[in-house]
């Protein structure tokens, strides 16, 4: 949970805040306890079902066997963690918190685990492919695969963003401050907030968007927000640059004249339970 990990990594401070914001830590605790209570719930659905099952924490890499199935139990972030580790495998997300979390990804609480698992063995649920992203830099391919968005931007947030960006046949010279690019269920996430499209989650294609362009003296740009089918590419014009994976979660390191890909990735996420939603739908993610 988060307050294991700010515990384990900022005691003191964290200490210092227990006394002086006691509300918000109360809240770190709670959801604390939800989701150990919900971890115990999912170990004890597995084991009446006989099924035989590994543990391992979200920074802990997959153990090699290749397993039946992959439960990701926690939040939205959790499962965005668990999907860079997986090539082809079926996922399941249980939302450990849902008082707290949005749980986008999540097909369950813990309540329905059980549930889940037996239609799951019958074949009654069957997997979402959700699209995701690849990463060519220089001509070689990067991991990890990417669900959600890259935010290509300079390392600094204050600092001006400047690259070459292409796609759709046409290249422009960019200073701004950074541009999103989203799959189709990340398009309600980061880039929807910048002014972005809310995209049905089976489209194929990939969504981008410029960040606050600078525009100088009597220049237009064609290139600043838009779709792309088979990819987009940049040229970095930044001494200290930097790749943004899924939030904050993974960062790639960009340096002057690096040239990148991005494009929908050959496998995808195999997600299941997952809720479709429609562009066209009235209710928000």
């Amino acid at each position: 949970s988060m307050l294991e990990l700010y515990l384990e990594h900022e005691t003191e401070a964290m200490h210092e805040m227990q006394v002086r914001e006691p509300e918000l830590y109360d809240r770190l605790q709670s959801v604390h306890e939800d989701n150990e209570k919900a971890i115990h719930s999912v170990r004890e659905q597995i084991a009446d079902r006989g099924h035989s099952a590994t543990f391992i924490h979200r920074a802990e890499a997959l153990p090699a066997q290749d397993p039946d199935l992959i439960l990701s139990v926690g939040g939205d972030g959790t499962l965005l963690d668990v999907s860079h580790y997986i090539t082809d495998q079926l996922v399941l997300g249980v939302n450990s918190a849902p008082g707290t979390s949005v749980g986008h990804y999540c097909a369950t609480n813990c309540h329905g685990v059980g549930t889940l698992l037996d239609r799951f063995q019958i074949g009654e649920i069957q997997p979402a492919p959700l699209n995701r992203l690849q990463i060519t830099i220089n001509g070689k391919i990067v991991e990890p695969p990417v669900l959600n968005d890259v935010l290509l931007a300079h390392v600094v947030p204050g600092a001006v963003s400047r690259y070459l960006i292409t796609c759709n046949g046409n290249t422009e010279e960019h200073k701004s401050s950074g541009v999103w690019i989203a799959t189709a269920t990340g398009s309600t996430a980061a880039i929807q907030s910048a002014g972005g499209v809310h995209m049905d989650s089976m489209d194929k294609r990939v969504q981008y968007l410029v960040r606050e362009l600078y525009a100088g003296p009597g220049k237009s740009y064609a290139i600043q927000k838009g779709f792309v089918e088979d990819g987009i590419e940049f040229l970095c014009k930044m001494r200290t640059g930097a790749l943004f994976l899924d939030g904050h979660r993974e960062r790639i390191a960009l340096s002057l004249g690096d040239r990148i890909e991005i494009r929908p990735h050959p496998n995808p996420l195999n997600l299941l339970g997952f809720r479709h939603h429609s562009s066209h739908d009235t209710t928000s993610d």
